[in-house]
Formats: structure tokens, sequence, C-alpha cells
């Protein structure tokens, strides 16, 4: 359960977007005291086809975002328990942040609403986690050479070196060799700070990294990437436990994103900035 006190921005997904966010899901239980929003807190560049699917609740809460100077296409925050209510008439009713509620079956949705049939496959009728095999996304090559991360001795490794500001650690081209299991370590956002932003490219490989806390308490930039400066990241799942108390710009997957891209990306987290 997330709770939100102290917090500057803070977003299930991402606080900050000067980016693009295309195709990503965040599934965070969320329950605010100060403003907070269901997947992004301030988007001033463009999301498409991505959504929040659990529950948002508070006086504050604003929903799917808190303020939206760009563009956001075929996308929304999803509220109720399991992503839907039953209503009067028997049928599944969706309730989406920063509008009125609709009554749509969850075909209807699909196609007219978020349009994410167009863009996620293999959804099918699990609910709204596309398969990320399904949906990989190709990202641009880099003339850096590739480096794997096949352990989670090789990601903290990655993480100290982009932080101690290497610029190019900061700035490689990472690939996920296959699900890590962090066994409870405790992180560091990757770019901590906007001296030492990330400026690479990350491709998870249809791969996820889980059971590791991320502790930026105090600090300017949260999540599993705190400033992300021009990257480019997808194909990434995530399952970890944040802890940010008084933290500025806080977000499951990003604190802040300037210019590059986040694709395909998937994050189940529980949240305590507050």
């Amino acid at each position: 359960m997330t709770q939100y006190r102290q917090n500057g921005r803070t977003g299930s997904f991402l606080a900050v977007n000067n980016g693009t966010v295309e195709g990503c899901i965040a599934d965070i239980a969320f329950s605010c005291k100060n403003v907070g929003a269901g997947f992004v807190y301030e988007n001033n560049a463009r999301i498409i086809s991505s959504a929040s699917v659990r529950c948002i609740k508070g006086k504050l809460a604003k929903g799917f975002y808190v303020r939206n100077g760009g563009t956001i296409t075929a996308s929304g925050y999803i509220a109720g328990k399991g992503a839907l209510r039953v209503g009067k008439d028997g049928k599944a009713v969706y309730v989406f942040g920063n509008e009125e509620p609709s009554e749509l079956t969850r075909e209807s949705l699909k196609s007219l609403r978020l349009e994410l049939d167009r863009m996620w496959k293999g959804a099918g009728e699990s609910g709204f986690v596309p398969d990320m095999s399904a949906n990989k996304k190709e990202l641009p090559t880099s003339a850096t050479p590739v480096v794997r991360i096949e352990t989670s001795e090789d990601l903290k490794r990655m993480i100290e070196d982009v932080n101690s500001g290497d610029k190019r650690a900061a700035g490689a081209h990472y690939v996920l060799a296959g699900n890590i299991n962090m066994k409870g370590a405790k992180l560091k956002p990757i770019g901590d700070s906007e001296s030492y932003p990330f400026s690479g490219t990350f491709d998870g490989n249809g791969y996820s990294i889980g059971n590791f806390t991320i502790d930026c308490r105090g600090a300017e930039y949260g999540g599993f990437f705190g400033c992300a400066k021009n990257a480019n990241v997808a194909n990434l799942a995530l399952d970890y436990i944040l802890k940010g108390k008084g933290g500025v710009n806080v977000g499951g997957m990003a604190g802040s994103i300037v210019g590059g891209s986040f694709e395909n990306c998937q994050v189940r987290l529980a949240m305590s900035p507050g």
C-alpha cells in the first residue's frame, strides 16, 4: 500500500516526464494524503498507450496525472479492486482518473477508450498486463559495447559506477541476460542526481528484476532510475519496494525523464515515500 504525506511530486510510474513513455503499465496500490498521481505527476511530453491498473484513494488523488502540458494518447488510470467494479446491470464498470466514470465492457474498454488491443499483445482475458515478449521493442544500437547484466552483482556494480560519475558507464548499452532475484538487496536509484544521470540504453529483454529495495529517502530523484537524460529503456519488468520519505521527485520506474524513451515496461511496486 502506498502512503504519500511529505513528497513534492509522486507518481506510481513516473514523477516528471519530459520524454516519451509508450506501452507501459503500473500495478501499484495507491493511497495519498497529499497530491499524487496514479501514473505520472507532471507530463510535459508524450505518453502513449500506457495505463495504471490498481486502486487510487485519497481526497487529493488525481488519477492518471496531476499536471499535463504535453500529450496523453490512448492512456488512462483504471480504478477499482482488480481494475473493475460490477455495475447495476452486472456488467464491468471501469473508472478513469481525470475523467467522468464510464460503464464499459472489457473489450469495448480496450478497443474504444484506451486502444490497448492495438498496442498491447497477449493481454487476453487475464487482465491488462501485456505479454512482454510479444510487445518487445527494438532499441537503437549504439557505438558502445554491449554490457550484459547476468547477476545481482553485475547490477550493483553498474549502479555504483553510474552514480560515481563514470560517464562511460552512464552512457553504456546494457542488456539483461535473464530474470534476476536480488535477494533482498538495498539499492540506490540508477542516476541518483542531475549531475550523474543515466544516459545510456537499458534493454530488459523481456526479463524481470525483483526482490529488492530502493532507498531514496530525502533524495531529489527516486525510483529504479532516478534521473534519466536522453536514455532509452525498454522491455523491462520490476517488482520491488521503494522507500522515499521526504523525496522530491519519486516514481516507481523513474523520478525524472528528460528526452529519450521508456517502452514496453512494467512495474509492480510497494511504495512508502511518506
